[in-house]
């Protein structure tokens, strides 16, 4: 019921056709607009039943950054925002960065340490020795390919192409998930993507981008190769 039909069944009929009818009216339609803001205001706070435009803010307030282009839509972001905790508390695991590859469509994904090469194989000089440093795989399904030309004029951070179809946008939507998720005091040092691959699943061709920390980064805003392309 709104306010003014309570004020008109706390008063009677003909107190209210005296000179104070509009004032109650006036006190009664600002009632129902502050019950009504109230009203949206909590319901902004909650996933579920917040307005569209409001997923971002909850997301921000959450520390999550939901890839909205790949999830199918505001029910998928709903739904990915509903237990924040849950993601929180793998924060820094490997599953956790392949659980959030997989949101931006890469489902198979494959996290190389350097403890995984030594396992295989190689030196414990791989990576230089740095035990922390890691590389990330995306492997098929993916949407990119071989360019259909080198040196088109496309440029590395120009918002076009590297050695892949990929585009910039999702290189560094790739980046982020790693940075954001990855375990602490660890770095990785490129992303493998592979691009062709045999009726066996492997790779026949595939490109690598370097992710670059920030603590790389010169003076003169350049990064310096340091295992930015293979280990």
């Amino acid at each position: 019921m709104s306010a003014l039909a309570n004020i008109r069944e706390w008063l009677s009929w003909h107190y209210l056709e005296q000179a104070g009818a509009p004032l109650w009216e006036s006190i009664g339609e600002m009632a129902d607009e502050a019950s009504a803001w109230l009203r949206l205001a909590l319901r902004t706070r909650f996933p579920s039943v917040a307005p569209s435009d409001a997923l971002a803010e909850i997301a921000y307030n959450q520390n999550l950054e939901p890839p909205v282009g790949a999830m199918g839509g505001d029910d998928a972001v709903r739904a990915y925002l509903a237990d924040p905790w849950s993601k929180w508390e793998k924060a820094g695991t490997r599953q956790r960065m392949l659980d959030e590859l997989a949101l931006l469509g890469y489902p198979n994904c494959e996290i190389v340490t350097w403890r995984d090469l030594v396992d295989r194989g190689q030196p414990p000089t791989v990576f230089g020795g740095f035990e922390s440093f890691f590389y990330v795989i995306i492997k098929k399904p993916n949407p990119w390919t071989v360019p259909g030309k080198w040196g088109d004029g496309a440029k590395w951070g120009g918002g076009s192409k590297w050695g892949s179809t990929a585009t910039w946008a999702e290189i560094q939507a790739i980046r982020r998930v790693i940075q954001k998720w990855k375990p602490a005091a660890t770095s990785c040092r490129f992303i493998e993507a592979w691009l062709v691959v045999s009726l066996f699943g492997l790779p026949t061709r595939w490109t690598r981008w370097p992710v670059n920390e920030w603590w790389e980064r010169t003076p003169s805003g350049a990064y310096p190769n340091f295992y930015n392309y293979s280990y």
